[in-house]
């Protein structure tokens, strides 16, 4: 058998896993299932399209132990364009003690600051436009990885990652030692600088280099900078502020905004250009919920060199427990040679759907 082929067999064995230890009498697991169906209408220079799919995760957790946590997901999506789809999502174990953690699996872990634009996240990638902005996780995937992380204090400690490469069966890459990831971090606190919290870290990936600083702090209005070196010795920077306040007594209002830099782009327009990069981008983010369920915002995402942008508006109903009515407008806006173009088959989109978890 081919080392890249048959991906049905793993899949296979994770859902055996999986209803194994959800009907063995021994295992102490929670259970969560979660179902979306969606309706979307996709708009641009061709015919519309219409397309209906669905999403639906199953998680198992380990419970009732406070020194083994043990985490399973399956995702699968069906839909009337594309192949059905099958993921092993989760896979990971942590174990701890007072001080130290280890994590073996398929997971994320979070380095740096920011939700759509983080510099500091040198393991996951944090620099692009690679965002889910209908999703309440802009960045959610997972990587398999092994984790070893050591408290130091109340608000500090340091973590050593290694991470296995990540190749491409269909392009016959083999997973040589040279292609894997090691990262370190040290975080902590100094409480005579209002309490800011530094993370510093450093990534190696074969010959690539990737040092990284993010700064943390705020009260009411929360801040945070980030910055690191690329293998080109240019820079990539972010930084964001986000708000959270009240609006009488059933309604809050949120705001946050980030911005993301990157030295090696272009500083100007090029006229009849495609797919270049720009220096900088911003993010926009207005949100307001109402204790009853109810929630409405307004993403943006910003390209001020050459004055593009993508806009989403959406809002989510909580019908009764569980269940959830969903729908979003995204348009983008600029020209054909632009980061968002506006010509193009789903550059306006419309989705309606439900989501229930149980």
């Amino acid at each position: 058998m081919n080392y890249y082929q048959n991906k049905r067999l793993p899949m296979t064995a994770a859902t055996l896993v999986l209803l194994l230890l959800s009907h063995s009498p021994q295992a102490d697991v929670t259970s969560n299932a979660e179902l979306n169906f969606s309706n979307t209408l996709l708009l641009g220079s061709a015919d519309p399209l219409y397309i209906a799919d669905a999403i639906s995760k199953l998680r198992l957790q380990s419970a009732n132990n406070n020194k083994v946590k043990a985490t399973l997901e399956l995702g699968a999506k069906s839909s009337s364009y594309l192949e059905q789809e099958v993921s092993l999502d989760r896979a990971f174990i942590k174990t701890r003690t007072d001080r130290y953690r280890i994590t073996l699996g398929k997971t994320r872990l979070s380095w740096g600051e920011g939700s759509a634009f983080n510099a500091g996240d040198v393991i996951m990638g944090g620099s692009d436009l690679n965002l889910q902005l209908t999703e309440n996780d802009y960045r959610n995937s997972a990587t398999w990885l092994t984790s070893f992380y050591r408290a130091t204090g109340r608000f500090s400690f340091t973590e050593l990652v290694i991470m296995p490469p990540e190749i491409q069966a269909d392009l016959n890459e083999s997973p040589t030692l040279d292609k894997a990831k090691v990262a370190a971090r040290t975080q902590f606190r100094v409480d005579r600088l209002a309490k800011t919290k530094f993370e510093l870290g450093y990534a190696l990936k074969g010959t690539h280099h990737q040092p990284y600083i993010s700064l943390q702090g705020g009260s009411g209005l929360n801040w945070h900078l980030s910055a690191n070196l690329q293998a080109d010795h240019s820079i990539n920077a972010s930084a964001g502020v986000y708000t959270l306040s009240n609006l009488g007594e059933q309604y809050t209002l949120s705001f946050r905004s980030e911005l993301l830099y990157k030295s090696a782009g272009r500083s100007t327009e090029i006229p009849n250009g495609d797919n270049y990069r720009t220096y900088a981008y911003a993010y926009v983010e207005f949100g307001l919920s109402k204790g009853d369920g109810q929630s409405y915002y307004n993403r943006n995402i910003i390209s001020p060199i050459d004055q593009s942008a993508m806009i989403i508006l959406g809002t989510n109903i909580n019908l009764h427990q569980g269940l959830n009515l969903f729908s979003h407008v995204s348009m983008q806006q600029g020209n054909s040679d632009d980061t968002f173009k506006q010509n193009l088959i789903g550059s306006y989109s419309l989705t309606l759907g439900s989501r229930f978890v149980f």
